[in-house]
């Protein structure tokens, strides 16, 4: 009788760890994959309707903040073939410190997003920035060497910047 005990509990345990193991399992793959891409290669053949990571560069004089709402919106186009960007909104209220527009500096970055069927501008849930080269710190409260600052230009009723 004591051995059958033993032998119960040892089977329940391992079914309990088999069942936990499985179902990790299925709720670490039931988030769908996303695939990246190239602002170009979107723009040639675009995906409507599913999660996607595109990377590019911002392009310059188009970042800026709603002044009524939490919301960001930029255009976005490759480093190498600049002729067509894709506007980019994005709705929360924080940004990666190394996403400023700078002048005379590519920033790399990188969304994860929608663009939906009825939609001209893709709706980003994620906002990576690539820092550039060698980053350097502030000295003594002065300005930062790539001059990123805590100012966005806001935007107009249109979605675009205030110039």
């Amino acid at each position: 009788m004591c051995c059958d005990q033993h032998m119960n509990r040892r089977l329940l345990a391992g079914s309990v760890l088999v069942g936990a193991l499985l179902m990790g399992i299925t709720l670490g793959l039931s988030e769908e994959p996303s695939y990246s891409r190239t602002v170009s290669e979107f723009l040639a053949h675009p995906t409507f309707d599913k999660t996607i990571r595109l990377n590019g560069v911002l392009v310059p004089n188009t970042l800026c903040k709603m002044p009524d709402r939490c919301e960001y919106r930029f255009r976005m186009s490759d480093r190498v073939s600049r002729s067509a960007a894709l506007p980019v909104r994005y709705e929360w209220c924080v940004v990666p410190d190394t996403f400023r527009d700078v002048e005379g500096l590519d920033v790399d970055v990188s969304v994860k997003g929608e663009l939906c069927s009825g939609c001209h501008t893709f709706e980003a849930e994620e906002i990576m920035a690539k820092c550039p080269g060698k980053y350097q710190m502030p000295v003594d409260g002065g300005s930062h060497p790539y001059g990123f600052t805590s100012a966005t230009r806001t935007c107009n009723s249109r979605g675009e910047p205030n110039m």
